[in-house]
C-alpha cells in the first residue's frame, strides 16, 4: 500500500515538518533551520518532525515530536555548509544528528499515526489556551510511553523473553495489567514485559499467561483453537521466560493477568 504520510503530505505538512528519505540510505535527511523556526513560531514545540521512507510501505515513517529532538538541534551540532541545517540519519531505529554525541531511540515513533493526528494547525474554535494545553498533554503521554518502552526493553536486554528475538522494531513493551485497566501501573517497569510482536498479541488476548515460576502457561481452550495457533502455543507451553536484569515482574500484576485476562473454560 502507498506510504500513509506521502499520500497525505500536503495536509500533514500543516502541522508536521515532513521530510522524505530512503530506508536504503539510513533515512538520511537534513533539517533546515529556517523551516524549524517557522514551525516553532506557529506551534511552539507542539509539532512533529516526520521522516517518510519507502513510497510503497504504508507504515514506513517516523513521527518524532520536536520536543524529543530539541536538545539535539543546537548550533554546536549544525552542519553549516552550504546551508544552515542539521544532517541526520536513522539506523536500527537510532536517530543520529551529525556532530551530536548521543543517539536517540526512535523505535516507538515508527509508524505512529496517533502523533500525526495530534499535531497540526489549530482550528479557529481551538485557538485558546485550553486547547493548546490539551495538545501538549497528549504529546507528553506519548513521550512517557516511549520512556516506558525504553525501560522495559532495557530490562530484558532488548530481547523477547520467550523467543529470544532481538530486532527492536519487532519487540513490544507489553503491559501485564492492560493500560486501560489501572492508571497507576501504566508506566511501572515491573508491569512491563518484552515480547515479540506476535507473542504480545497472544498475551494481551489471554491465550497464555505466566505462573509463579515464571513459566508460560497456555489456555486450556487449546483444543478448540485452529491448528496453526495450537502449534504456536504448544511450542512455548512450559517455557521459562528470560529473567529481567533490573526490575523483577510484580507478582501481583501477574496474578491479575491470570485472574482477569487469561482465557479459561
Amino acid at each position: 500500500m502507498p506510504n500513509y504520510v506521502l499520500e497525505r503530505r500536503a495536509a500533514l505538512s500543516e502541522g508536521n515538518y515532513v521530510l522524505v528519505a530512503s530506508p536504503d540510505n539510513d533515512y538520511w535527511v537534513a533539517f533546515a533551520v529556517n523551516v524549524v523556526d517557522t514551525y516553532l513560531q506557529r506551534f511552539g514545540s507542539g509539532f512533529n518532525i516526520v521522516i517518510a521512507g519507502s513510497q510503497d510501505a504504508e507504515g514506513d515513517f517516523y513521527t518524532i515530536p520536536y520536543s524529543q529532538v530539541r536538545h539535539m538541534l543546537n548550533p554546536a551540532a549544525m552542519y553549516l555548509a552550504p546551508r544552515r541545517r542539521w544532517v541526520a540519519s536513522i539506523a536500527a531505529n537510532e536517530l543520529r544528528v551529525r556532530k551530536y554525541p548521543v543517539t536517540l531511540d526512535v523505535s516507538s515513533f515508527y509508524g505512529a499515526t496517533e502523533l500525526l493526528q495530534a499535531a497540526g494547525r489549530l482550528t479557529e474554535g481551538e485557538e485558546n489556551d485550553y486547547a493548546i494545553e490539551n495538545r501538549r498533554q497528549e504529546v507528553a503521554v506519548r513521550i512517557k510511553q516511549s520512556q516506558f518502552r525504553a525501560r522495559v526493553l532495557a530490562n530484558f536486554e532488548t530481547r523477547c523473553c520467550i523467543s529470544g528475538v532481538t530486532e527492536p522494531h519487532l519487540l513490544v513493551a507489553g503491559h501485564i495489567i492492560p493500560w486501560s485497566d489501572r492508571i497507576e501501573t501504566r508506566l511501572d517497569p515491573t508491569n512491563g514485559i518484552c515480547l515479540f510482536v506476535s507473542y504480545d498479541k497472544l498475551f494481551e488476548a489471554g491465550y497464555f499467561t505466566i505462573d509463579n515460576e515464571m513459566r508460560v502457561v497456555v489456555t486450556n481452550l487449546l483444543p478448540t483453537l485452529s491448528e496453526g495457533l495450537q502449534e504456536v502455543l504448544e511450542r512455548v507451553d512450559g517455557r521459562r521466560i528470560g529473567h529481567p536484569i533490573q526490575h523483577d515482574l510484580n507478582p501481583e500484576y501477574i496474578q491479575y493477568h491470570r485472574d482477569n485476562i487469561f482465557l479459561r473454560d
